[in-house]
């Protein structure tokens, strides 16, 4: 595997990734241990392996426990020999080093395959040494529960508090130009102040979005038809989109993917987030063409220059084309954004704006219209609409 594949890896990285959680898991349980310094215990990420505990003096800095991550489902996942290079290659030092896995080895004490790292099993209960994707958010509300209570309302606003936080630094040193720069880590002090902070979380739906986008990557990135150095490109866009943009930048990328909704709608966060569009067409189309379109910074849209072909969630039928044209128009008119002979990737629609809408074009507020909107409608009335298929095709021919 490349070096450039191996560094892009990172882009995989954030407070909701399964290696994040895991972050949390165990640094909840550090911070119940008797006699510990909270003050200089820290938790790191992306750095020892991918996650550390150390403890930092004066004198020195101190590797308690030094964990490596493996969400593997593939084939031979349930064997020993599949971790190999952890038990035998390159590990990080540490007083306890430790592997994760989220199925179970069913041969470790049989199997021929040496440790001569002498890596441990983390266990997460009483003799299960393997966590699941899905089952890591419950291990976590445990540890929880234990330190602040069984108020379901508490819990879920700490667990939200900690991703975020996390997620928050990620993109923060994501933004460094090497891996080698990135400082991800927190005091167990640090944690626990956020555990026990009595406001309640109030980021929920920038939290949602960030949290249902990055999973939907994760996901997509599983059924993609492209080659690894294919994937480290779309990687590489996905970390400026996710770790470079702030909350206030993403929530605009994700309603410019989505302007055929109302503009009442796209005011929600809640209703703007089109998680079916997401999987049928922005990442259907990213993950199994082997052309990668580029961030257009000041749109904060995706854009396959060659053709001037921008990405989007509609997942409308051309039966609802007329309203799509005037939600879309009315939404560009009150951004302030201007395109010129452009055409939106959707799943099912061709054809040019004032095919579908030519009322639009003519009859809206004839005696309102001022030279602003004429220029307005100069650039965006060449707007035009290719469905997903035709795009791909087209893309692959330039």
């Amino acid at each position: 595997m490349s070096e450039d594949y191996k560094r892009n890896a990172t882009a995989s990285w954030s407070g909701f990734s399964h290696q994040g959680q895991v972050g949390i898991l165990i640094a909840l349980r550090e911070l119940q241990k008797d006699n510990v310094d909270e003050d200089n215990t820290f938790v790191q990420f992306e750095k020892h392996e991918d996650v550390a505990i150390f403890s930092k003096t004066d004198r020195e800095i101190r590797y308690l426990g030094v964990h490596q991550v493996k969400a593997y489902y593939s084939n031979g996942a349930n064997n020993k020999s599949k971790y190999k290079s952890v038990l035998n290659g390159d590990f990080e030092d540490g007083e306890e080093r430790y592997l994760h896995t989220v199925v179970e080895i069913n041969d470790w004490d049989t199997s021929a395959t040496e440790n001569l790292n002498n890596i441990k099993r983390f266990e997460y209960e009483n003799d299960i040494y393997h966590c699941g994707t899905t089952e890591i958010e419950n291990y976590i509300k445990k540890e929880l529960v234990k330190l602040i209570g069984d108020n379901k309302g508490k819990v879920e606003s700490a667990i939200k508090r900690l991703t975020y936080k996390l997620d928050l630094k990620i993109r923060n040193e994501h933004q460094k130009e090497t891996k080698n720069l990135f400082d991800i880590k927190f005091s167990l002090s640090e944690l626990r102040t956020f555990i026990f902070e009595e406001s309640e979380f109030l980021l929920n739906e920038i939290f949602e979005c960030r949290k249902l986008f990055y999973n939907l990557y994760i996901e997509s990135k599983k059924m993609s038809s492209l080659s690894k150095p294919e994937i480290v490109n779309v990687d590489k866009l996905i970390d400026k989109v996710y770790h470079h943009l702030s909350d206030e930048k993403f929530l605009i990328f994700i309603k410019r993917l989505n302007l055929s909704r109302s503009p009442e709608n796209l005011s929600s966060t809640q209703s703007v987030f089109n998680e079916d569009g997401l999987k049928q067409v922005f990442f259907k189309l990213l993950m199994n063409l082997n052309v990668c379109p580029d961030l257009d910074s000041n749109d904060l849209t995706l854009v396959y220059f060659e053709l001037n072909y921008r990405l989007t969630t509609i997942i409308d039928d051309e039966d609802d084309a007329k309203e799509v044209v005037r939600n879309i128009l009315n939404n560009l008119e009150s951004q302030m954004v201007l395109w010129e002979n452009t055409n939106l990737i959707n799943r099912n629609i061709n054809g040019a704006f004032h095919k579908f809408n030519p009322d639009f074009f003519d009859t809206r507020n004839k005696e309102e219209k001022a030279e602003d909107f004429n220029k307005f409608m100069n650039y965006n009335g060449s707007t035009s609409f290719i469905c997903r298929e035709t795009a791909k095709t087209n893309l692959e021919n330039e």
